[in-house]
């Protein structure tokens, strides 16, 4: 009978990398694993897999899930989002006296994508995650460390930072249905059909502050502008949400590379778990964000522990496919045949010792 060549392929969300390929992505996770250990955040792992029921708050609707039974009929749920899966462990196992911890992850994820879907090699995450600092302290540490690593990556990036408070508090007096729409329609930049949405509930005039806000992309500065012409029309809480990015910028500013960042109020962040601020990084060559993250001081409460919480995840096999990205070549690694021979000596004799075994 013969095969279905469809089954030589990878299913899709999966990937497999041999040789170079393969040695490259180590050299470099394992780059970025020294700049994590610097900072003096220290490594965790997950589960593959784990119960659905735990998450189902968080994943109901995310078509990106795979899902299985195990042997007594409990339904499972395949790594999809190493952040979720780690706020459990933290959650389960943290007390008081453990903060702040800082940790970092390096892992494959599995994610479901279509045939047609234009995303790709988004199937390995390395981040890191800070619990127990609240507010400026640990917003400037996370988005320091991250621009670290984008710079030691070596591709021309920006990192676009929004505020899911200020979203939240936007449209604080929307039934569900309506919040889904307008965050749906902020990331869709659809600015008319936010305000228009958002007239009943703000008033017209607030509306349309609010909806200009979302709508601008800019520095720093041309972000103050901005805020400056419209903090009139906008609540207290509201205003308090944005000077708070304000402040934020006031520390980064000392960084090299604060050229390299945007405010942008559209980023509202994919998980519905995010508090605070949230950003995503984009890379010149991919055709989606590398990179995301943003704070989530409510996430770990979910999971048996209360503690501010703020990190990101970078996409490192999407960042691995862009033009231009510095190259990471073989190094001392081949084995000369001199160098064999002697090593099938040295296995015969210790065979024949009896110190190894042929299995």
């Amino acid at each position: 009978m013969e095969q279905d060549t469809r089954l030589l392929r990878n299913p899709q969300g999966t990937e497999g990398l041999l040789l170079e390929e393969a040695y490259s992505h180590l050299k470099r996770v394992n780059r970025i694993e020294d700049i994590f250990l610097s900072w003096g955040y220290l490594p965790s792992r997950t589960p593959v897999f784990d119960y659905y029921d735990v998450y189902k708050n968080f994943l109901d609707g995310n078509r990106e899930t795979f899902r299985l039974f195990d042997r007594e009929g409990e339904l499972l749920v395949l790594r999809s989002d190493i952040t979720l899966f780690l706020a459990k462990q933290l959650g389960m196992s943290l007390c008081e006296k453990d903060l702040p911890v800082r940790t970092f992850y390096a892992d494959s994820i599995l994610r479901h994508q279509g045939q047609t879907d234009i995303s790709k090699n988004e199937f390995f995450q390395i981040g890191a995650e800070l619990v127990g600092v609240e507010g400026l302290r640990g917003d400037a540490e996370v988005l320091s460390l991250m621009t670290e690593i984008m710079e030691s990556v070596g591709v021309d990036y920006y990192c676009h930072i929004g505020s899911r408070s200020f979203f939240d508090l936007a449209v604080a007096g929307l039934n569900e249905s309506d919040k889904d729409k307008a965050a749906f329609w902020v990331a869709g930049r659809e600015y008319d059909k936010v305000a228009e949405l958002l007239t009943s509930s703000l008033g017209e005039a607030q509306a349309k502050a609010v909806a200009s806000l979302f709508g601008a992309i800019g520095t720093p500065a041309q972000f103050s502008a901005h805020f400056d012409q419209v903090k009139s029309d906008l609540s207290a809480s509201q205003r308090e949400a944005l000077q708070y990015l304000v402040e934020l910028f006031g520390i980064l500013g000392s960084l090299d590379c604060c050229s390299r960042f945007r405010i942008d109020l559209s980023e509202i962040g994919k998980r519905a778990y995010y508090t605070g601020i949230s950003f995503s990084v984009y890379a010149d060559g991919a055709d989606s964000a590398v990179a995301a993250g943003g704070r989530y001081d409510r996430l770990l409460e979910n999971f048996g522990f209360s503690a501010p919480s703020t990190g990101f995840s970078i996409l490192l096999r999407k960042l691995e496919q862009i033009k231009g990205i510095e190259e990471i070549q073989l190094d001392a690694v081949q084995v000369q045949e001199s160098d064999a021979g002697e090593a099938l000596a040295r296995a015969a004799k210790l065979r024949k010792e009896g110190r190894i075994a042929i299995l």
